[in-house]
Parts: C-alpha cells; sequence; structure tokens
C-alpha cells in the first residue's frame, strides 16, 4: 500500500503556520502570510517566507492535509481545537456593500471571495469573514478570516468582478471602501480623462475619496474567470 504523505500545519496567535521541524519542547514554523511576519515579527528568510520558533506549549491546534489532495476534506486534527468560539471581526475594504472587487466563486450556494491564483483546474481558495463557516469546513488562518480549499467541481461558478460608480457626470472605478460610507476612485487609465480635467474636481495622483452619496450611482460589472468554464452574470446596482 502506497504510503499517504501528509503536510502538518497548527495555528499560532492565530496565524496559520507550516511545521517543518520539532525539537522536545518546540516546533520550528514557517509562513507565507506577510500579515503573520509584520504582526508577529518574524524571521524573513526570502521575499515570501518568514520562520520562527514557537514553544510547543503556546501552539493552539494541529493538523494535517495530504499533500497530494487538493481539498480540506482530508484534515485531520492533531492536537487542540481546530474550531474557534470567538475572533475579531474583520471587514474586508474591497467586499462589501459598495464594491464587489476581484474574484469571486459560489459554493454551497453562497458567494466567496476566491484567492486560489491562477490554476482553477485543481481547486479553488475561498475566504469568508464569517465565524459561522467553520460549520462547512472553513479554518481560520489568519485572526478573523477563515479559508477553505475545495476542488473545482464543487464551485457552481466563479466570476471577476469590478466596481464602477458615476461621479460628476464621468464613470470611475471604485477601487476601495473603508468601513463606513466612504469609497475611493479613480479613472480607468490615464487617457480616460485630462489632468486638468481631473484636477478641477479634486483627484490627487489620479484617485479621489469621496462619501458615497455624492456618486450618481455605483454598480459591477463581472466577467467569466480566465481558466474556469463555468460562469454566471452577476452584475449587480449597488446604490
Amino acid at each position: 500500500m502506497d504510503r499517504i504523505e501528509k503536510i502538518r500545519f497548527c495555528r499560532y496567535k492565530g496565524f496559520k503556520f507550516q511545521i517543518i521541524g520539532v525539537t522536545d519542547d518546540s516546533y520550528k514554523l514557517v509562513s507565507c502570510s506577510s500579515d503573520s511576519g509584520r504582526l508577529l515579527g518574524l524571521k524573513q528568510i526570502d521575499k515570501i517566507t518568514y520562520m520562527t520558533d514557537v514553544l510547543k506549549t503556546e501552539i493552539e491546534a494541529i493538523w494535517t492535509l495530504q499533500e497530494k489532495k487538493h481539498s480540506y476534506d482530508s484534515i485531520e486534527v492533531e492536537y487542540g481545537n481546530i474550531i474557534v468560539n470567538d475572533c475579531e471581526l474583520r471587514y474586508d475594504r474591497f467586499y462589501n456593500d459598495l464594491i464587489m472587487d476581484g474574484e469571486f466563486a459560489s459554493y454551497n450556494g453562497e458567494i466567496y471571495k476566491s484567492i486560489s491564483g491562477v490554476n482553477h483546474n485543481l481547486y479553488f481558495t475561498l475566504l469568508s469573514l464569517d465565524i459561522g463557516s467553520q460549520n462547512l469546513g472553513f479554518i481560520m488562518e489568519e485572526p478573523g478570516k477563515f479559508y477553505k480549499q475545495v476542488n473545482s467541481e464543487q464551485v457552481d461558478f466563479a466570476f471577476q468582478s469590478r466596481t464602477w460608480c458615476n461621479y460628476a457626470n464621468r464613470d470611475f472605478v471604485v477601487i476601495e471602501s473603508p468601513k463606513g460610507t466612504t469609497i475611493k476612485i479613480q479613472p480607468w487609465s490615464r487617457d480616460s480623462y485630462s489632468e486638468s480635467e481631473l484636477n478641477g474636481l479634486g483627484f490627487e495622483n489620479l484617485s479621489k475619496w469621496i462619501d458615497a452619496s455624492e456618486a450618481d450611482s455605483i454598480w459591477t460589472k463581472t466577467e467569466k474567470v480566465f481558466d474556469f468554464d463555468r460562469f454566471e452574470n452577476n452584475d449587480k446596482q449597488l446604490k
């Protein structure tokens, strides 16, 4: 019988790490999350990789994932509780009532942000900020951020979305919306409007913050994900 290779992961201070070494009292951990490196002050060993040694008593949970199976369905909890009962609330400034920007996928009847990169033939990695998504197998891998990797056949459809608004009788792209009612807008390209025209509207470095109430309308425009055939139009009128 072929031996099933497994990768060990753990949660430390709310962040997911891979376990790459072990001593009697500690684990050697690595992460590709810049947030974990920045917030925890970790040693950066290359452009995207951070490393640290942590006492075993500081680890919150340990789980394994089959190396060749691109699905969280193969997860087995080795230590601790992989489910959290409370966490800090997070707000997505790129996906809320005033913006829907990026890649999205329909899974289990809900729309989730997709961050899976460029090969959707293997899997999608979905992101949720809802602690209740743990009931569907999502795992907190950053404080307040829950992820699940699913096989592509489990995704009903996927799409790319960009948000637009009409402001001062001109169309602009919405690039960010922090918590509240404000949005950051910019022209689609440098050639969309003249510099003098933008300066007259109060733009600086091709962008401007406005209150959403100043926009005549806000809407999304969706298109097919380039390497995934199942697409469903999800254009929305947000305002």
